[in-house]
C-alpha cells in the first residue's frame, strides 16, 4: 500500500511540474506575441539643472510595460541610454557638455524587450559643470610647485587635469590630476624646481566632455625635504605611547618609509605628540599619508582637525603658551571626493600614494609662520571619528621646507 501511494504522489508532482512548465511557456510565448507597449501618452514636464535635465511622465496604463528609456546625444554621435523602473515617474539625463537644445526619446519598453513609438521632448541643459568649474580656476606660485584653486558650485563628480610644457616646445605632458565633488577647494602640485613652468588646467567629467584650458606662467619657490629619520621627542603631556605597546604602532613609523602606521593609544582630546626633526629649518608643508587599513582612510582614526606648533629653543617646555612655541597653522583633512559619501577608490590611492600635503601659510594667529624652527608638535583636535576620546592613526610624514645651515 505504502509503495502504491509513493507512485502516486511521484506522478503527481509529475504532472504539476508538466502543468508549471506548460504554463510558464505559454505565458513567455504570450509575452513574446504581444505588441509593443503603448508610449509615453500624457504630460511631460521637464526641470532642467547644470548639465543636464529632470523629465517627469504619466505612466501609461500597460501592464506590458517593463522600464521607461531615455535615449539621447550629450554631443554630436556620442549616444546615451538612461533606464529606470516602470515604478519611477521621472529619468534623470546629464552629461551634455554644451548649453543647447536636445532631443530626448523616450520610450516605454516591454516584458517582451519590445520598445513602444518614441516620445519626443527637448531639453535646454543649464551651463555644464566643466564650464561652471573653469570660471573658477586659478593658479598660483607655491614652494616646490603650483597650487590649484577650484570652485564647483554644481558640486559634480570632476577631474581637474594639471599638465605642464617642460620642454617649452608646445607638448603638453600630464603632470597630476585632482578628483573632488567638493565645492571649493586647492590642492598642491609639488615636486618642481624653482624656475619659471608653462603649467595648463583644464576639468573633465566622466562623460569625457572638457572645458577650456588655462595656461599660466609660474616660478615656484624653493624648498627642500627635510631628511628622515626624525625622532621622538617625547613632553609631560604627550600622547604618543602605541596602542596595545605594539612596536609596529610606535611613533617612529611616521618617518619608516614602510608600511608600519603611528597608532596611538586611546586618549581624550584635543591630545598632542611631538616629533624633532633633527635639524632646524622654516617649514614650508607637511604632507601626510593615511593608513589604508579598510575603514581608516579619511573615517574612524584618520586626522581631521589639528594644530600644528614649531619650538627652536633646545630642550622646548612643555606648556604651548609658555613662550617656547609658535603656532604654525591649522589644518583640516578634507577628503577629494567631498565631505558626505563613502571613500572612492580616487581617494583611497590619493591618501595612500600621494598624501595630504598641508602648506604653512599666514593665518590670523600668526601673520609670520615662516621661523625656523627644531621642535614639531601636533595639538589634535579631533579626527574623523571622534572629537571628544579615542585613538588616532596615520602612516607616513614628510616635510618641507628650507635647512638653517
Amino acid at each position: 500500500m505504502k509503495k502504491g501511494m509513493k507512485k502516486v504522489w511521484i506522478i503527481a508532482a509529475g504532472v504539476l511540474l508538466w502543468a508549471g512548465y506548460a504554463c510558464n511557456h505559454r505565458d513567455e510565448a504570450a509575452q513574446d506575441d504581444a505588441g509593443a507597449p503603448a508610449p509615453l501618452s500624457g504630460n511631460v514636464n521637464v526641470t532642467n539643472f547644470p548639465g543636464g535635465a529632470i523629465l517627469q511622465y504619466e505612466l501609461p496604463n500597460d501592464p506590458n510595460v517593463l522600464y521607461i528609456q531615455a535615449e539621447y546625444e550629450i554631443r554630436p554621435g556620442v549616444l546615451h541610454r538612461t533606464k529606470v523602473s516602470f515604478y519611477c515617474d521621472t529619468i534623470r539625463v546629464d552629461g551634455f557638455g554644451a548649453v543647447g537644445r536636445y532631443p530626448v526619446n523616450l520610450y516605454c519598453v516591454g516584458r517582451n524587450g519590445k520598445k513602444s513609438d518614441p516620445r519626443v521632448e527637448f531639453v535646454e541643459p543649464e551651463t555644464p559643470p566643466v564650464a561652471l568649474a573653469f570660471a573658477g580656476l586659478s593658479v598660483v606660485e607655491a614652494f616646490a610647485g603650483v597650487r590649484v584653486f577650484f570652485r564647483n558650485e554644481a558640486e559634480a563628480g570632476l577631474t581637474i587635469e594639471v599638465l605642464i610644457d617642460s620642454l617649452g616646445t608646445g607638448i603638453w605632458e600630464p603632470l597630476d590630476n585632482f578628483p573632488t565633488k567638493q565645492p571649493e577647494g586647492s590642492f598642491l602640485v609639488g615636486g618642481l624646481e624653482s624656475k619659471e613652468q608653462h603649467v595648463a588646467v583644464y576639468v573633465r567629467d566622466r562623460w569625457g566632455n572638457k572645458s577650456d584650458t588655462l595656461e599660466a606662467w609660474v616660478t615656484p619657490r624653493f624648498q627642500e625635504h627635510i631628511p628622515k629619520p626624525y625622532a621622538p621627542y617625547h613632553l609631560l603631556s604627550d600622547v604618543d605611547e602605541p596602542l596595545d605597546n605594539k612596536d609596529e604602532f610606535k611613533i617612529n613609523s611616521l618617518w619608516d618609509n614602510q608600511y608600519y602606521v603611528f597608532y596611538a593609544k586611546v586618549a581624550p582630546f584635543p591630545r598632542t605628540f611631538t616629533i624633532d626633526l633633527q635639524v632646524s629649518a622654516i617649514l614650508n608643508s607637511i604632507n601626510i599619508k593615511h593608513w589604508d587599513l579598510v575603514g581608516a582612510m579619511y573615517a574612524s582614526v584618520c586626522l581631521k582637525i589639528f594644530e600644528v606648533w614649531g619650538s627652536n629653543v633646545p630642550a622646548p617646555k612643555d606648556d604651548l603658551w609658555g613662550g617656547d612655541w609658535v603656532q604654525l597653522g591649522i589644518f583640516e583633512t578634507i577628503k577629494p571626493s567631498g565631505k558626505d559619501g563613502p571613500v572612492t577608490a580616487e581617494d583611497h590611492e590619493y591618501g595612500w600614494t600621494k598624501g595630504d600635503t598641508h602648506e604653512i601659510v599666514p593665518f590670523e594667529g600668526n601673520s609670520n609662520p615662516y621661523v625656523p624652527v627644531r621642535y614639531v608638535r601636533f595639538r589634535v583636535l579631533e579626527t574623523f571619528g571622534s572629537s571628544i576620546t579615542g585613538t588616532l592613526a596615520e602612516r607616513e610624514m614628510d616635510f618641507y621646507g628650507q635647512i638653517q645651515r
